[in-house]
């Protein structure tokens, strides 16, 4: 019984970290896919099942994955099809709920927009950080590779310093702009004009800056000297998936500074012990 039981939990193991590798797989592909750094758009991945009276939906847009329930009464038929996909909407009509990139959305009533109208449903959005951090973690749990790197993982003053140090960087980088403006790019050349990036943006007149490091996660308009809501029918402000992007990568880089020098600290100390030590007779 002892033999089996292990055989099974070994097989259980191996089943879930296969489970966990496909996920991360197939969200950090989604990730890119949907990302924009291609030259051209690409289809969005997506998959409708139709049911009597409801249309299912999966869509995975720049945002995270969207999984989506409404009412359709015009098509009762049952029938499943790829590459379909619903109207990237921002959920602004009934009750939603948005948090870090996560979003909940309910409309139990049709709303009649003057010329457009929106069907009820029921709407939940997953970030992309969320699928990859959750599968990533559960990879390294089910390895064991997870209790070695927590072996390594001692906040001692080298370490400590030397994941402040990184994540400063990460946030002085973030807080650093690029701008561009209607035909051509702000590029400052000298350490004052990008001081007066930073700190008097307005003295460009017209400007789009864009925050984040690795990822832009908030950009700002500037016309005429003023903060403004478009720039040239761009939305602008914070996106908290990205956002959230930039932090759980600030701190994967600090936690791997981290191991990384208290697992060169022992072996340094060794070699220092090995060189001070006086050769055998």
């Amino acid at each position: 019984m002892g033999k089996e039981g292990s055989k099974s939990s070994s097989v259980r193991k191996t089943a879930m970290i296969v489970v966990s590798l496909v996920v991360l797989g197939v969200a950090v592909g989604l990730r890119l896919w949907t990302s924009g750094i291609y030259y051209r758009p690409l289809p969005t991945p997506a998959a409708s099942l139709k049911l009597p009276g409801f249309l299912n939906q999966v869509c995975a847009f720049q945002d995270g994955l969207h999984f989506r329930c409404s009412r359709d009464p015009w098509k009762p038929m049952v029938g499943f099809q790829l590459g379909t996909h619903l109207t990237h909407v921002t959920y602004r009509h009934g009750c939603v709920l948005s948090f870090l990139g996560f979003t909940i959305a309910v409309l139990t009533r049709t709303f009649h927009g003057g010329d457009y109208v929106v069907s009820p449903h029921a709407a939940l959005v997953l970030p992309y950080w969320f699928v990859i951090l959750g599968a990533a973690g559960s990879c390294l749990a089910f390895s064991g590779m997870a209790k070695q790197l927590k072996r390594w993982c001692r906040f001692s003053v080298y370490s400590s310093c030397a994941m402040a140090v990184v994540l400063l960087t990460f946030l002085v980088l973030g807080c650093m702009p690029s701008a561009w403006r209607p035909g051509s790019a702000i590029i400052p050349s000298t350490w004052s004009q990008q001081m007066a990036l930073i700190f008097h943006p307005t003295r460009y007149g017209e400007a789009c800056l864009n925050y984040g490091f690795p990822f832009v996660c908030y950009t700002r308009g500037i016309i005429a000297g003023k903060t403004v809501d478009f720039f040239y029918g761009a939305t602008l402000g914070l996106q908290q998936h990205k956002l959230m992007e930039d932090v759980c990568v600030a701190f994967a880089a600090g936690l791997a500074a981290c191991i990384a020098v208290e697992r060169l600290r022992p072996r340094a100390r060794e070699g220092g012990a090995e060189r001070s030590s006086p050769a055998a007779p």
